[in-house]
């Protein structure tokens, strides 16, 4: 090469933004199916390839993909290799829709998806082409089929629910699937295949639970912006004056390019997905005549030193204004519900003084209802366990023209439990007659540490199931122990388990009556629900119960409308919805 001709070049490449070691690369043409191939990776990968594909979306600009689509015009015929590719790559030219190009560059694979890299050249051949979106239909039959439409162009013509919009403010996402999806161990026993089963050891119905998990996984896909950025503004799919875009919404179809990242399969739409808004539910009502009972978990209540010092905190709002925030949507919350009695879960554990979360949470609340009506249970534990073996505790809240607290209250102390279980008897005004309430919370299903029986077993139950099983055993004891013929108790709280897992079951086989509606107060990061919260009561109350309900204000909402100081001004309101990522559980109990 004559040294012009190369000064030339160089100058050339770099204008393009391209690299010198392009020069003299050898580049062989594939079709986009030859460099997806029919496995999970393609066949090419590190490989210097040139393709040609008609860009079907462009998603290029400051914050997007970074790169644009291209979809093969005829395909192959193979219905084992997929005709789309992504092009990472953001460099001019510039390409649109429909736009005939030729790209250079390496095959590669990033976090699961095929792609080109580094690419040397792309030119446009022509314009104006037109690729018809593929038509899909969930459930499919295996995850293949989707590996086989990845980076094409695909059609989704079928009611979809928004199943998780955890993500929405956070990353542009919302979790689709054919209808609302539950965990598999709500209604599948890992141990009995009649779900009325008892047994909380072994796992001999864990196929059932296992074929549950893999049809959800083939029923749900991501709804993506396709930004990069975090905090996208304005929020996507947020239509104006929809306050909120709750679970349960639902789209007729979705249209766009089907593609894979973060573990996931997702769409990033290429036509407007219009929904149909899922409304807020009111409380159901109860009757005048009936102890009303609530199980709430109040997301990390924790208030600094109290004197609006001691921020950021270990856990919950990390300023007075974010504890501010927090505390106005849990009055709205408890205001609403109106209990008698209410069992709290993650609140600060940090004794109960004046300055305390549990005394901080109950004078706001007092003020909010213009009287001294709650007050609160002192907690037995205090000043014997140190240090505490966890930052969050239960605690209990009640009406004292309600209920009146009869003797000390008990927490267990027994090694097992990190948040001990409070127990509190009251005798009901109106009647005379007692109810021993005890509140639990159990250990999480994260899996930070877990090792040998705690960790997940595959059985549907995740981590730490061992050891929720033996606290609910411990739980047992406990019960038993405070009234030996097992009467007027009621538990409450968040056990962390589905309603067909073992601690559960070891609770019922125990003597006590399960009676949490299969609904759902929690929905994960599967975008799968169900209910960690449970009501439990001796045999004698029974016949007492007139109803168990679920009051959803936080399950279904979109986190971005917390009390978090990141999210947009414009969405927060000081009112119930999202004061938790918990929804609280009513009891109403006739006690006359």
């Amino acid at each position: 090469m004559y040294p012009g001709v190369f000064f030339r070049l160089t100058a050339r490449l770099l204008l393009w933004g391209l690299p010198l070691s392009a020069i003299g690369q050898a580049v062989s043409d594939y079709t986009i199916p030859q460099i997806q191939g029919s496995e999970w990776k393609s066949p090419l990968q590190k490989q210097t390839v040139r393709v040609v594909g008609v860009v079907t979306a462009s998603f290029q600009e400051k914050g997007q993909l970074g790169g644009f689509f291209i979809q093969d015009p005829t395909g192959d015929s193979n219905p084992f290799t997929s005709d789309g590719l992504f092009i990472h790559h953001t460099a001019p030219p510039q390409v649109k829709a429909g736009f005939l190009v030729r790209v250079s560059g390496t095959a590669d694979e990033y976090k699961g998806l095929t792609e080109i890299t580094k690419v040397t050249a792309v030119e446009i051949l022509d314009s104006g082409k037109n690729i018809q979106p593929t038509p899909l239909k969930l459930p499919v039959s295996s995850m293949a089929i989707l590996e086989q439409h990845e980076g094409m162009l695909i059609t989704i013509r079928q009611p979809l629910m928004v199943i998780s919009n955890e993500n929405l403010g956070t990353y542009g996402e919302l979790m689709l699937g054919t209808s609302r999806l539950f965990h598999p161990t709500t209604t599948i026993d890992p141990n009995d295949a009649d779900a009325s089963g008892n047994t909380f050891k072994g796992a001999f119905n864990t196929a059932a639970v296992t074929r549950q998990e893999d049809l959800n996984k083939r029923s749900r896909l991501i709804l993506d912006d396709g930004k990069l950025e975090k905090n996208p503004r304005p929020i996507p799919y947020l239509e104006p004056g929809q306050p909120t875009l709750r679970n349960g919404s639902l789209t007729e179809s979705v249209t766009g390019i089907l593609t894979y990242a973060f573990g996931q399969y997702r769409v990033h739409p290429t036509e407007a997905v219009v929904f149909k808004y899922a409304e807020r539910l009111s409380l159901p009502p109860s009757n005048p005549k009936d102890l009303v009972i609530a199980s709430f978990n109040v997301w990390n209540f924790f208030n600094g030193d109290g004197q609006g010092g001691g921020f950021p905190t270990p856990r919950g709002a990390q300023s007075l204004q974010e504890l501010n925030r927090q505390a106005e949507k849990l009055y709205a919350a408890l205001q609403a519900l109106d209990a008698d009695i209410v069992g709290l879960m993650e609140i600060e554990n940090d004794g109960d003084d004046a300055y305390s979360a549990i005394a901080t949470l109950v004078r706001g609340l007092n003020h909010v209802l213009g009287a001294p009506v709650y007050d609160y249970i002192r907690d037995p534990a205090e000043g014997k366990l140190f240090p505490p073996r966890d930052e969050i505790k239960v605690a209990i809240i009640y009406k004292k023209d309600k209920v009146t607290p009869v003797g000390t209250p008990r927490a267990d102390t027994s090694a097992v439990f990190q948040r001990l279980p409070l127990a509190q008897t009251f005798t009901i005004r109106a009647t005379g007659k007692p109810l021993t309430v005890i509140v639990n919370h159990f250990k999480s299903k994260r899996c930070n540490e877990a090792t040998g029986p705690n960790a997940d077993q595959g059985d549907g139950q995740g981590c730490y199931n061992a050891l929720r099983t033996k606290q609910a055993e411990a739980l047992a004891h406990f019960a038993h122990h405070l009234s030996k013929e097992l009467t007027g108790l009621l538990l409450i709280g968040d056990f962390n388990s589905y309603h067909e897992e073992d601690p559960l079951d070891l609770l019922k086989a125990s003597g006590f009556r399960l009676l949490t509606p299969h609904d759902y107060t929690f929905i994960g990061q599967s975008g799968e629900a169900g209910s960690l919260d449970h009501v439990l009561v001796s045999p004698d109350l029974l016949p007492n119960v007139t109803g168990v309900h679920v009051w959803h204000i936080n399950a279904d909402e979109p986190a971005v409308l917390n009390y978090r100081l990141e999210n947009p001004p414009a969405l927060y309101q000081p009112d119930a919805y999202r004061s938790s990522d918990h929804d609280p559980l009513i009891i109403y109990l006739e006690m006359e």
